[in-house]
């Protein structure tokens, strides 16, 4: 007959036999995720440069997870209804998303989104767009003083932008805020229709991604009046920054993209996946995509993404404060 102290022995080891064996499956477990293909919802129109950029993150960061990272594009509501689609879904690192800081500084001010924004984490920022002040290239127009003058000139500045509430428009309002000016603002629906109309002398400059006028400012028919970046641009390094001619904040306000999850899901697999991205947001695939839509490559972590966005949505506040009054002031009419 076995003794008391016999059964505690025997106790002590199936126990430890017991948290041992479940240590492993824990590991097991941890060790398996991903099982099965990664969905990466993108909330812009598929070609485009987000498009480009998601896409070729989502290969780089398939080879490293060891399953496919299935890219499906989401539009609508200026890429809310992709954020939405993963609001909606288990928190468990099967679904990302593609954002940009210009989401939640901007557009979810401006239209608001049909799910909890609380519900989702960025993982990090990979990329930035990089956008510029240009006119034509026969323009008085060289230097943020030239501006300032030509708005106090008879007939007054003529600028376009690509629609009230863009990053774009709020940059410009920035801009003339900080000189003191009130252009004559133009509005186009895309910036092919815009820089027609700067070319054919309708109106004076514009604004717009350095994607859009690349080629033209190459081919000697634009110039670049200022860069609306934290600093000049390798390519164009006679133009200066619009925060170097005393504009603030405007310099917040390019777009940066971002990976999201959802809150909840478990911490390994979220380090899983942000060490995946990063190495992928590293890759020479990655920089070369981003590279021909002339966005810049731009990893940071999660936190850095959240407090940049952040300083946008203060710079942008008054423009939108005012959008809001003019709709309210619209409606009682």
């Amino acid at each position: 007959m076995k003794k008391p102290d016999d059964f505690r022995r025997l106790s002590s080891r199936t126990m430890a036999a017991l948290l041992l064996s479940l240590g492993s499956l824990t590991a097991a477990a941890q060790e398996t995720f991903p099982d099965r293909p990664i969905r990466l919802v993108v909330g812009f129109g598929a070609g485009g440069a987000v498009d480009i950029g998601a896409r070729a993150l989502a290969d780089a960061a398939g080879r490293l997870l060891g399953q496919p990272v299935l890219v499906e594009n989401v539009t609508g509501a200026g890429g809310g209804l992709a954020l939405a689609d993963l609001a909606r879904r288990p928190a468990d690192g099967y679904t990302v998303a593609v954002t940009t800081s210009s989401y939640a500084a901007i557009t979810s001010h401006l239209q608001k989104p049909t799910f909890d924004m609380a519900s989702l984490e960025t993982l990090l920022g990979v990329a930035e767009f990089r956008h510029v002040m240009f006119a034509k290239a026969d323009s008085a127009l060289s230097k943020l003083s030239d501006v300032s003058t030509a708005a106090r000139s008879p007939g007054g500045l003529r600028f376009s932008h690509l629609g009230a509430g863009t990053s774009l428009h709020i940059q410009g309002y920035l801009t003339f805020k900080a000189l003191g000016i009130e252009p004559i603002q133009i509005p186009y629906r895309g910036a092919p229709d815009m820089i027609a109309a700067i070319l054919g002398g309708h109106t004076d400059m514009g604004i717009a991604d350095i994607s859009a006028v690349d080629t033209l400012l190459r081919a000697g028919k634009l110039r670049l009046v200022s860069t609306a970046t934290r600093e000049r641009l390798n390519e164009y390094p006679d133009a200066p920054t619009l925060l170097e001619q005393g504009v603030q904040g405007a310099d917040t306000l390019n777009p940066i993209l971002g990976i999201v999850l959802r809150k909840g899901v478990p911490d390994d697999r979220a380090a899983r996946l942000r060490d995946a991205f990063r190495k992928a947001g590293q890759s020479p695939e990655f920089a070369a995509a981003v590279g021909g839509v002339k966005m810049q490559v731009r990893l940071m972590q999660g936190k850095e993404f959240d407090a940049l966005t952040l300083q946008a949505a203060r710079a942008a506040a008054p423009v939108i404060d005012a959008m809001k009054r003019a709709e309210e002031s619209a409606a009682r009419k």
